[in-house]
């Protein structure tokens, strides 16, 4: 009983061999499929190798099933050191090379069909498995179609002479290497279809964790969406108050500012939450879609600079609206986002206002120009004077 918990801790060690440095759980997959392959196929090498190697006396059968074998014990060793690409492409050039080594060398007693079909089916799906770029596989299938196309060059040519095989004992190596082939065919069939049956539920487990963060999504909006127009509707009602006091009482001339600014932010953020904070539209998709109606561009220009002249005013910069002759009056656009656009420009230029420099650093007098587009915002500094930056349409 110690001897075979001692056996199936060793076998789980080296199966687990690398994994230990990896935290994500398809790169500790792949490992562990090369792993569970080298070691499969060493132990099926030196079952069915060394019973061949009895029934031929060959030395090269031999040599081949001990060399094979040492090649598969140091691809789990690549992987113990984490060199999981370098233990990748062992594994399909061991494939590759031996198996070519053993056609040859067993000759007719070798079914070329059997091995053929072996290195086209079981390198392609290995690949698949364990590589994730393109050009790695499409590398791996041309190897294993070069190795085919070789195999039957020398079964033709006979570029390496097989070794004699004694009549009796053909028909039981055909035997032996197709159960070798059967088993490793299975075990790679088995990993393909475990890795789909994984891909799959990690899938499910995806599309259950988007559909969990939707519904939350829709309900954070749905409840903001409320919780924010009642603060603003009491915003708007309070500034019309103070635009009904400004009425009755001149001597408030000095806020007649920032009342405007406080009625057009109110407003604006009125048409935010109802146009582009809409979950229903969210959820339709519709969230990025244009709404075209007719409406008159003075009065979103000048929302736009009533808003921003409060925030630039507080870094000592005016902001000027010019409207150039040949504006027209009225556009059809989407006017939300036609004053985002305007407000993301003027904030911008407010934040990120250049001054002017010599070449020593030092402040001057002259004054200096960005133009984007078809606006241009222009930037002065002067000695004891507020920098201006004019918007003109």
């Amino acid at each position: 009983m110690a001897i075979t918990a001692h056996i199936v801790f060793a076998v789980r060690s080296l199966i687990m061999a690398g994994t230990q440095h990896l935290s994500g759980r398809d790169a500790r997959r792949r490992v562990i499929v090369i792993n569970t392959l080298a070691l499969t196929t060493c132990f099926l090498i030196l079952c069915i190798g060394l019973y061949f190697s009895a029934l031929t006396q060959s030395i090269y059968i031999l040599a081949g099933v001990l060399l094979e074998s040492m090649a598969f014990i140091g691809v789990i060793a690549l992987n113990s050191q984490q060199q999981y690409y370098l233990a990748n492409a062992a594994t399909l050039i061991i494939h590759c090379v031996f198996g070519l080594y053993f056609g040859a060398m067993l000759g007719d007693a070798m079914p070329i069909e059997a091995l053929a079909a072996f290195l086209l089916t079981f390198l392609t799906a290995t690949s698949f498995l364990v590589y994730r770029k393109g050009y790695s596989r499409l590398a791996t299938i041309a190897a294993t179609l070069a190795i085919v196309a070789i195999f039957f060059l020398n079964t033709q040519y006979e570029f390496i002479h097989p070794i004699f095989i004694p009549a009796d004992v053909e028909g039981t190596i055909q035997t032996g290497s197709w159960v070798g082939i059967c088993i490793l065919m299975t075990f790679i069939a088995v990993f393909t279809i475990r890795q789909n049956d994984l891909s799959r539920q990690e899938i499910e487990e995806l599309n259950e964790q988007l559909k969990k963060a939707n519904m939350a999504k829709t309900r954070f909006i749905r409840e903001n969406n409320h919780e924010l127009r009642t603060p603003l509707n009491a915003i708007a009602i309070a500034a019309q108050a103070i635009v009904d006091m400004r009425q009755r009482q001149p001597e408030l001339a000095e806020l007649d500012e920032e009342i405007e600014v406080i009625n057009t932010s109110c407003q604006m953020a009125a048409e935010i939450i109802n146009e582009k904070l809409d979950y229903v539209k969210i959820e339709a998709g519709q969230l990025e879609e244009v709404s075209l109606h007719s409406f008159k561009l003075t009065d979103c220009l000048q929302d736009c600079t009533v808003i921003n002249r409060s925030i630039a005013k507080g870094k000592s910069i005016s902001i000027l609206l010019e409207m150039q002759p040949d504006v027209p009056s009225f556009i059809v656009s989407d006017k939300i986002l036609l004053k985002k656009i305007l407000n993301n420009l003027l904030y911008n230029a407010v934040k990120f206002r250049r001054t002017c420099a010599d070449p020593a650093g030092s402040k001057s007098g002259a004054g200096c120009a960005e133009v984007c587009g078809h606006q241009q915002r222009h930037y002065s500094r002067r000695p004891g004077r507020q920098a201006i930056s004019t918007l003109s349409i």
